[in-house]
């Protein structure tokens, strides 16, 4: 399975990304990742729990398209997309001898720079299955597997990200994961 749309109810009409974004976090070339600025008022817009706690949630940027990819040390997340942009999110399975292409991932902590072999080139996949989430939408994705984002107009897409790691499988957590309105 790559994704799952999922029916999350949040406690806004409208969200003011401004209290979200904090602290840039970490980037890879097309996507950045924020610290939640104000938790206070994170909690009343998400006011519900997980019985399987994410190990980071984030505010996510995506500026430009990303090729396919697997994620760094995150196997599984839950979007809520803010700004969907009408962006394609695509899930990809390697052809016999794909080769992974080195990628630059910059962690502002450390302000460090890591090579990571997690990007593919597109003439060594076969596309499976995609979808395109409206404003409000919020998908389970399977980051373990290959996958893209495809723009169609040049719009941010934004989202909050609540990731979990390789602790579970992603099936494990689709099947167990509950999540309770407070």
């Amino acid at each position: 399975m790559y994704f799952k749309k999922v029916d999350l109810k949040i406690s806004a009409d409208a969200i003011d990304v401004f209290k979200l974004k904090g602290e840039h976090r970490c980037s890879f070339p097309g996507i950045k990742h924020f610290e939640i600025l104000d938790r206070t008022y994170f909690d009343s817009i998400f006011n519900f729990n997980f019985n399987i706690l994410p190990i980071n949630i984030f505010f996510v940027h995506i500026h430009s398209p990303l090729g396919p990819h697997t994620d760094y040390e995150q196997f599984a997340c839950l979007n809520y997309y803010i700004n969907s942009s009408d962006a394609k999110t695509c899930f990809w399975e390697p052809k016999e001898n794909a080769v992974r292409v080195t990628n630059d991932r910059y962690d502002v902590s450390t302000n460090t720079v890591e090579k990571v072999e997690q990007l593919y080139k597109y003439k060594d996949l076969i596309m499976v299955d995609s979808f395109v989430a409206n404003n409000n939408d919020s998908y389970f994705l399977n980051i373990s597997k290959i996958h893209s984002v495809e723009f169609t107009k040049p719009v941010a897409r934004t989202a909050i990200q609540f990731q979990w790691d390789n602790s579970i499988s992603y099936e494990e957590l689709i099947n167990k994961l509950t999540f309770k309105e407070m």
